[in-house]
């Protein structure tokens, strides 16, 4: 395969994996808020679900020291090879799968960041990821996450029903099938069950697990395709701090 991400591949860049889409660049407001908060950190980073590691190579610009976690290694091989070879000594690969494939030290890592990841774990694994990651994190760290919801157009089917979801209490309302309700083209592109989320669900998993939410809001996502934009709250992101 090639070591470099094609420059005309488009915004979209599929994975390897076909476990979604990575962004060939850090737009999104929770990942440069991710890499201005390493501007002040001392200790190490870990992005969880990196793909070819955008975000990863910026905070390697700054200075930092990267745990770059991602379930294929044939994405964190393309991450080392874009890498200059100083920030090859800064940049620290973990494969496996999160949470289950990968354990940390405690109190171990300055920030977090997982963009476009959480939404592909289901309800009990990801209070497992939460819980994980405020045990790797020093009191004062943060964890930055963004996700994907139900109010985009290619799922317009789940958003007529969530509502319902959650007025009858299901523990995780937006944990759906993806070939029922993906009415676009990108079905193909996905894995078979998704975890879409709003503010509150997402934040609920962050203050179950001890976390302090610092931010949790809809952003909109002007750059994606027509056919996944609605009404500008494609998605969710998450700031949450450790406090103890």
């Amino acid at each position: 395969m090639a070591k470099q991400i094609d420059a005309d591949s488009g915004y979209f860049v599929p994975t390897l994996n076909s476990m979604g889409y990575m962004t060939r660049t850090v737009d999104d407001p929770f990942t440069k808020e991710f890499l201005d908060f390493c501007k002040s950190v001392k200790g190490p980073v870990l992005e969880i679900g990196a793909a070819f590691g955008v975000a990863t190579l910026e905070a390697l610009k700054l200075g930092v020291q990267v745990y770059c976690n991602d379930l294929d290694p044939r994405h964190l091989e393309v991450v080392k090879d874009q890498a200059t070879e100083s920030q090859r000594n800064n940049l620290l690969l973990l494969p496996g799968e999160f949470p289950e494939k990968i354990d940390l030290n405690e109190n171990c890592l300055d920030a977090i960041l997982a963009i476009r990841i959480v939404h592909f774990l289901n309800g009990e694994t990801l209070n497992d990821g939460f819980k994980k990651m405020h045990r790797w994190l020093k009191p004062g760290g943060r964890v930055f996450i963004a996700t994907e919801t139900p109010w985009m157009r290619n799922f317009k089917k789940l958003g007529h029903q969530f509502q319902t979801r959650i007025d009858s209490k299901m523990p995780w309302p937006g944990w759906i099938n993806t070939r029922e309700f993906e009415s676009g083209d990108h079905a193909a592109q996905l894995p078979e069950f998704m975890h879409l989320m709003v503010p509150e669900t997402l934040s609920q998993f962050a203050l179950q697990a001890g976390f302090r939410v610092l931010k949790c809001e809809y952003f909109a996502r002007p750059k994606f395709p027509t056919t996944i934009q609605l009404d500008g709250r494609e998605s969710v992101g998450l700031v949450a701090e450790k406090t103890i």
